[in-house]
Parts: structure tokens; C-alpha cells; sequence
């Protein structure tokens, strides 16, 4: 009997042929090195940004935090 497919592996597989690499390596690249938001990766990849940060928590790949900078105060004139 044939094994089942799960969608993800459907579309990890589309994933490893469209970019050559496996869609662990590819939402790294695009994450920490491109620099892309969840939503823009999720565009590119044609999934949902849910399923973006489901699998980075499942790969234990921590998300940035974006914090608002320190203004210093304006100097005095």
C-alpha cells in the first residue's frame, strides 16, 4: 500500500524544487540573512504566515523582536 502524503510534505517538496534546498534551509535564508517579515516569506512560499511561524517553532528557529529604539533627548541649544 502506498504511503500517505501529507500536505506539508507536498508542499515542502514544491519547495525543495522550486529553490533547490529544503524549506528548513530556505526560511532561514529568507528570515535571517534576506531579512523578509513572516508575511513576506509566507507570499513567496504561497503559504500562510501562521504556517511560517508554526514551522519556525517547530525548527526551535527563534523569531525577531522588534523593540522601539531609545531616542536620546534633543540637545540643548
Amino acid at each position: 500500500m502506498k504511503e500517505r502524503r501529507t500536505i506539508r510534505d507536498v508542499i515542502w517538496a514544491l519547495i525543495k524544487e522550486r529553490y533547490g534546498e529544503s524549506a528548513q534551509k530556505v526560511v532561514h535564508r529568507m528570515y535571517y540573512k534576506d531579512k523578509m517579515s513572516l508575511a513576506d516569506i509566507a507570499r513567496e512560499l504561497e503559504v500562510t504566515p501562521m504556517t511560517v511561524q508554526r514551522w519556525m517553532d517547530e525548527w526551535g528557529y527563534p523569531r525577531r523582536r522588534f523593540v522601539e529604539p531609545k531616542v536620546p533627548p534633543a540637545p540643548k541649544e
